[in-house]
């Protein structure tokens, strides 16, 4: 496997006088990976779609995302994929390796975090973002309700529920177990394929913190050599490219909220 990037490293300040100081700092990676050389191929296509680092691709990046070509849903509603020859596969999986497409890495190909730290007398106000992008995650999360209960997308919403939907929408029609249309491999056909293989690219703020230093004169007076207040969150917010990618980042999570008192004595 060969590697090839770069890191950049840049801090600078914006503002600097006796009471002002605005400083901003950032760093910036970027790799990208490819399998050279395999000793091992896999027997069978659901393997490389369970395992693909422990099933690699001579051309492809060691952490892939393997899966089938989406083809839109059917006239009534249900799953659709092709081969690697185009050939429409309308109530299984197609059954050769070769016909699973790559999707994408799992792995940021860039990634990087912001620094701002700005001053004014004994007030600090700091925050850092981080970002990652260029690859891909499969969505878990998958808008399809199989015959047992359990959680679902809110996407399931918008599948389909008449002819003519297909048009408009990727989500296919419920079909219950006890249904002559039912088939097993509908939800493996749909959660398998390209349409579920979504953009992992995100922005967080990670810290923000509000930081009052007390002077100098005050801390003589308390026995101290310095002292500070601190006031923070961390995890404070995410933009994600959906809202499926959202939730399965974590981006939903609340925010910590920090509060603490520095004595030094």
């Amino acid at each position: 496997m060969t590697n090839q990037g770069f890191e950049l490293t840049l801090s600078g300040d914006v503002i600097r006088n006796n009471d002002w100081n605005w400083n901003i700092s950032g760093v910036l990676g970027y790799n990208k990976n490819k399998v050279t050389y395999i000793n091992v191929e896999a027997p069978v296509s659901y393997l490389v779609i369970d395992y693909p680092t422990a099933y690699p691709r001579v051309g492809n990046p060691y952490n892939a995302i393997y899966g089938y070509q989406w083809a839109g849903l059917s006239e009534t509603g249900t799953p659709q994929v092709y081969d690697a020859k185009g050939n429409l596969y309308t109530d299984m999986t197609p059954p050769e390796i070769e016909d699973l497409v790559y999707l994408g890495t799992t792995v940021p190909v860039y990634n990087g975090s912001i620094n701002t730290n700005l001053r004014w007398k004994n007030w600090e106000l700091a925050a850092q973002f981080l970002f990652e992008g260029g690859h891909k995650m499969r969505n878990t999360n998958v808008a399809f309700i199989s015959s047992g209960m359990g959680v679902v997308s809110k996407d399931i919403e918008n599948r389909w529920r008449e002819p003519g939907d297909e048009a408009y929408t990727d989500v296919p029609r419920y079909i219950s177990s006890e249904s002559e249309l039912y088939n097993y491999n509908y939800q493996s056909m749909y959660a398998n394929s390209s349409i579920n293989v979504i953009d992992a690219t995100n922005w967080r703020l990670r810290n923000l913190s509000l930081t009052y230093r007390i002077p100098a004169s005050v801390c003589h007076k308390l026995y101290l050599k310095n002292a500070r207040i601190m006031l923070g969150m961390e995890n404070v917010f995410m933009v994600a490219k959906s809202s499926n990618a959202k939730y399965l980042l974590g981006g939903y999570t609340k925010p910590n909220y920090l509060c603490g008192v520095y004595l030094n004595f």
